[in-house]
């Protein structure tokens, strides 16, 4: 009898690295599995699965999916850790700590969920469990890093394998390979280096120093200097806060194994519930008592008459529940801006959702549209101290054209209507590459890509081994430069920022900071709000292109002088104008401008 041929599931690159020779057919679940591109040296037959939330529909059906599930998971859990920490919070109190994880998991998991449901159900399919069980992560960023790695998904594309797929088979092997990714962490200059030394002994010191019904500052996006007169302004003390690191007393994971009725059912429903409990970080269940009472022990300011941030509410969980304690007890309000691009451009978002749900007052960046009326119209803060410039003195010959990239993660946690996934990145970047086709020798020769891989401690788009071999794969060869090199020093050096992400927050700095910039993207796949979306075609083929030809074309009638008299030509700073009041408002003064938001009644 002539031998049936196996089907093999790959999760992960080590699949493809084990398997890619033999004569099996291989099913490839999502181009994570191409991250070190094996693909191209597999010599059998390939099935991919179309990833799912490529299809805009199912995209947006799934974000609602899982914002109505995560309501009715969060009511479980609040039940659960008030259950287990013998405490009766509400809802609110646990929301603001765990909402943004039980959002992010959902959303990783789903991903595997709908994925699983396209196999086939076979009896001639094996799927490998790779990797041992994995510690709880400890908080929510070790969490959001753990969504984002070939282990924890391997985990979940086998877990729900095995429960809705009864024919697959399920092995084991041990992995021998390393595959991990190498963390590029960039290392501080020792001007860097003393800068951090002193603001955080500066910090230290000045923490000491409380007053009543002070306002709570912490990360405010502003530069040092300009928080601490922001702080003198609102309330009359030199200050700079920062965060201190909680380092946990417990090694292992408790006993988290919780009896579930309907386990059997095949709904995500029902299916996800054993995974929160397993994959809650510890900062929620082992560590919460030690973190509430560290917390406590903090220099900061407890029962302050408000809290503002610009990020600490997202990630920190000792700000946290430290936030969370002081709302609880005092009914101190928790306002927060916007530190980049998307709350006002976005059709739908996660996060977006869980901070309306959870901030008092939302500060944007330009003048708000949003119905909810806690979402008030401020400026850009993050330009307002350090606006982008341009080198007045670099010889025109030597300016460049600068195309920034945006790189998704490998794995999805995050819900925004705009964003590219990572199967969606590579077709991206080939029809970036159709500009350099349709450019003249000379402007090509001008053209630097910035890649979008984070250098960042604990990012999760740290991709840069992919990125590089993604545009280098051709006959044509690009000038690359990464993330190490300053922003703001490469803006300085062009002549003109193209922009390949619609809600990128350098797209609101350079609104802000008033440089010339152009937008390309594809709107189909990058979707934006309708007022967004009408702006973008009102300024089609002008600032905003989506045919690499007429981008190109632009590019080849317009020197480094010319694009400078276009710039400032009146009816383009009209339309810049424009932008910067509806999404990226520049203030001069904007410590005063903020401390009076800070200080209103409202």
């Amino acid at each position: 009898m002539k031998s049936i041929k196996k089907k093999i599931i790959a999760t992960t690159p080590i699949e493809i690295l084990k398997f890619g020779g033999n004569k099996d057919k291989i099913i490839v679940t999502g181009e994570w599995c191409n991250e070190n591109n094996g693909l191209k040296n597999v010599k059998n037959k390939i099935e991919t699965i179309r990833y799912p939330f490529e299809n805009k529909s199912l995209k947006k059906q799934s974000y609602y999916k899982i914002i109505n599930l995560y309501e009715i998971l969060l009511i479980d859990l609040v039940n659960f850790l008030n259950k287990e920490h013998k405490v009766k919070y509400t809802k609110d109190y646990w929301e603001q700590i765990i909402g943004v994880w039980l959002l992010e998991f959902l959303i990783v998991a789903y991903e595997k969920f709908l994925i699983v449901k396209r196999l086939i159900d076979s009896n001639n399919t094996i799927a490998y469990k790779i990797f041992e069980i994995e510690e709880a992560p400890s908080n929510s960023v070790s969490a959001s890093n753990q969504m984002n790695n070939h282990q924890c998904n391997n985990q979940l594309f086998c877990y729900f394998i095995e429960k809705l797929k009864k024919k697959i088979v399920i092995k084991k092997f041990a992995n021998k390979s390393n595959t991990s990714k190498k963390k590029i962490i960039k290392e501080l200059s020792f001007k860097a280096f003393l800068k951090q030394k002193i603001i955080r002994f500066i910090s230290a010191m000045s923490m000491l120093f409380r007053k009543k019904g002070e306002i709570f500052i912490l990360t405010s996006y502003l530069s040092f200097f300009d928080e601490l007169n922001l702080q003198l302004k609102v309330n009359k003390l030199l200050k700079f806060n920062t965060t201190k690191k909680f380092i946990p007393v417990s090694k292992k994971t408790n006993n988290r194994k919780i009896n579930f009725k309907n386990i059997n059912n095949k709904s995500f429903s029902q299916l996800i519930r054993p995974l929160l409990i397993k994959f809650m970080p510890k900062s929620f269940l082992e560590d919460y008592k030690e973190l509430v009472e560290f917390s406590r022990k903090l220099p900061w300011k407890n029962n302050p008459k408000k809290i503002f941030t610009s990020v600490n509410n997202l990630y920190d969980d000792t700000f946290k529940i430290w936030c969370a304690e002081n709302k609880r007890k005092y009914k101190t309000r928790l306002l927060f801006c916007c530190h980049g691009g998307g709350f006002q451009t976005q059709i739908y978002s996660t996060q977006n959702y869980f901070l309306n749900k959870t901030c008092d007052k939302i500060l944007v960046w330009g003048k708000s549209r949003d119905s909810n009326k806690k979402v008030k119209t401020l400026f850009n803060l993050k330009s307002a101290s350090k606006p982008f410039e341009k080198e007045k003195l670099l010889n025109t010959d030597k300016r460049k054209i600068l195309i920034v990239q945006d790189m998704p993660t490998l794995y999805t946690n995050l819900l925004f209507s705009s964003l590219l996934h990572f199967s969606e990145y590579k077709d991206f970047v080939e029809l970036q590459k159709k500009i350099f086709k349709n450019l003249k020798n000379e402007i090509r020769r001008n053209v630097v890509i910035r890649l979008g891989s984070s250098y960042n401690f604990g990012s999760n788009n740290n991709l840069l081994h992919y990125e590089k071999e993604v545009w280098n794969n051709g006959s044509v060869k690009f000038n690359i430069e990464t993330r190490a090199n300053p922003i703001h020093e490469s803006v300085r050096r062009s002549y003109v920022v193209v922009l390949t992400q619609a809600s990128s927050t350098t797209l609101l700095e350079c609104i802000s900071s008033n440089i010339p910039f152009l937008i390309f993207c594809d709107l189909k796949n990058q979707l934006v709000n309708s007022f967004f979306k009408k702006t973008l075609l009102n300024l089609k083929n002008k600032i905003f292109f989506d045919d690499p030809k007429k981008i190109s074309n632009f590019l080849n009638r317009t020197n480094a002088d010319e694009i400078t008299k276009w710039w400032y030509s009146e009816g383009i700073q009209r339309s810049v104008k424009y932008l910067n009041e509806n999404f990226a408002i520049y203030k001069k003064n904007a410590v005063d401008q903020l401390a009076k938001e800070l200080q209103a009644k409202t």
